[in-house]
């Protein structure tokens, strides 16, 4: 008895650490008396720390990690899950008869497909079923939709799973719903079943950590440090389209949707993509599909979500939100018959104030000018310096930055070409002594620089040469270099609230002008 006692406060404390190293991403606490956390988040995140974690890793390291299996009693937030056999959310629905014929569809995707917050009977899937049912009416085949989703998932992840489960779930229609944590990593599971950051091994670079919300961790913690904006951060480089990096990974993106409608299409089964909300990487995205010719076929949804119909701690979508896109959807592949229509009974009456958000209905080319004028906009604002205590530029970083400034063994960025040189400033860590860094543009080795613990070390180097070129959409590229920035050592260091991480360096300033 004494030892499971002990054993449940020891996962407990360490849950509590987790979440508190998770809120230090955003430069945040747990810790009382400490600003930076609503009091209501601060109460949601100490009841989950009391309860074991939602996850566990899947044998497939390319999907990561699903739901712990079997489960009835997980809950994110306020709503509540239960898992299946597969570490899936099981349908809220009744399950048809045995041998019954049914009409399967899978939604595919993140946190929003999966309905973050939100209990199993208010996800996309289920409110989908209902409002198609209530449509085709009792005497058509019901329809049986399974949410295909994990929070944090990116296109590998969901699009992997459902390729090793093709055969079970057996969809009659696939709906994927692409949003930008499609372009970051795959996070790890700790052993108690919460999610960690760590290096991802399926990436091209399993070193250089790259997720969506990394940098705007970084940003709100420098923010709070300095006590004022950061102004000229630069565009978000890893969604531009602009760079190798960001054009390496929406290529990835894209090569795993195509695998997968070449799977699905022997089965008579589309793949319909539902961007759920305008912006770069859905626009970005869906211009390549166009120029690939892959034509798959595109329901839009909003231009922007209300901030009244987010979950209000959270910007995720609210139950509401929900009814709302399933009775889009609904009407889009009612009319274009991608699902028969039964009876075809009236949809659901979806309240006047939605018409103001709701996004233009999509039109082949539409997305090639849309793409090209964020290009343009997106090299007006390029910055030739990333300053890491201003701030300047630092949206151009892709990963390998901590919240609180340092740096993993990896650190990886874009500056604006220019004349060059190009400078690195950095600061070795007291705990690394010996430091020696490896600086790399555009994937060439320019050279070394050394620092000792504590000690501040620069230098200069010219920048390599380019090649007048076109990128894949036709227009000149070649105005993003390319830096990197690889430690040879590095020890696990605290960043705060617990949360310990492979520290490397302290960047300051890397840029192609410096003369300013």
């Amino acid at each position: 008895m004494i030892r499971r006692m002990l054993a449940a406060l020891v996962a407990a404390v360490l849950t509590l650490l987790v979440c508190e190293g998770g809120l230090s991403l955003a430069g945040r606490t747990l810790r009382p008396g400490e600003s930076g956390v609503d009091p209501e988040v601060r109460r949601r995140l100490l009841e989950a720390a009391a309860s074991q974690g939602l996850y566990e890793v899947h044998p497939d390291p390319h999907v990561g990690y699903v739901l712990a299996r079997n489960r009835d009693d997980l809950v994110l937030h306020e709503g509540t899950i239960r898992s299946d056999e597969w570490g899936l959310r099981r349908r809220a629905g009744p399950e048809p008869p045995e041998g019954a014929e049914t009409f399967r569809i899978a939604v595919l995707g993140d946190s929003v497909a999966f309905g973050y917050g939100l209990d199993d009977d208010e996800t996309l899937a289920h409110r989908l079923e209902q409002v198609l049912d209530g449509v085709r009416g009792p005497d058509a085949p019901p329809v049986v939709a399974r949410t295909v989703a994990i929070p944090g998932w990116n296109a590998r992840n969901a699009i992997r799973f459902t390729l090793d489960h093709l055969e079970e779930l057996d969809p009659d229609l696939v709906l994927y719903v692409p949003v930008a944590n499609d372009l970051s990593d795959t996070d790890g599971v700790l052993e108690t079943g919460h999610r960690r950051l760590g290096p991802d091994p399926m990436a091209a670079d399993p070193w250089l950590e790259v997720r969506t919300g990394g940098v705007l961790s970084f940003q709100r913690a420098l923010k709070q440090r300095l006590g004022t904006r950061i102004s000229d951060p630069g565009p978000a480089l890893l969604q531009a389209d602009l760079s190798a990096e960001s054009r390496r990974r929406y290529g990835e993106n894209l090569a795993f949707l195509n695998r997968l409608r070449t799977r699905l299409e022997p089965r008579g089964a589309p793949l319909v993509l539902l961007p759920y909300r305008e912006g770069t990487y859905t626009t970005m995205l869906l211009a390549r599909l166009e120029r690939a010719g892959l034509g798959l076929p595109v329901i839009a949804l909003l231009t922007r979500l209300p901030a009244e119909h987010t979950l209000g701690f959270d910007p995720h979508p609210d139950a509401e939100t929900q009814v709302v896109l399933a009775t889009w959807v609904a009407q889009a592949l009612l009319e274009r018959g991608l699902v028969d229509a039964g009876e075809n009974r009236p949809l659901p009456e979806v309240p006047d104030e939605w018409a103001a958000v709701r996004a233009e209905t999509y039109r082949a080319g539409r997305f090639q000018a849309l793409a090209k004028a964020l290009r343009q906009n997106n090299r007006a604002t390029l910055r030739s310096r990333v300053d890491f205590r201003t701030g300047e530029g630092s949206s151009q970083i892709y990963g390998g930055l901590h919240s609180d400034g340092t740096a993993g063994p990896v650190l990886k960025l874009g500056l604006r070409r220019g004349e060059g040189p190009l400078l690195v400033r950095l600061e070795g860590l007291p705990e690394v002594p010996g430091q020696t860094v490896e600086v790399l543009g555009d994937g060439v080795l320019l050279g070394h620089l050394a620092v000792g613990p504590g000690e501040v070390g620069s230098r200069q180097w010219p920048l390599p040469t380019v090649s007048a070129s076109v990128d894949e959409s036709g227009e000149a590229g070649g105005e993003v270099l390319e830096v990197e920035l690889r430690a040879r050592d590095w020890s696990v260091g605290e960043i705060g609230g617990g949360r310990r991480v492979p520290r490397s360096m302290r960047p300051l300033l890397l840029t192609t002008d410096p003369t300013r």
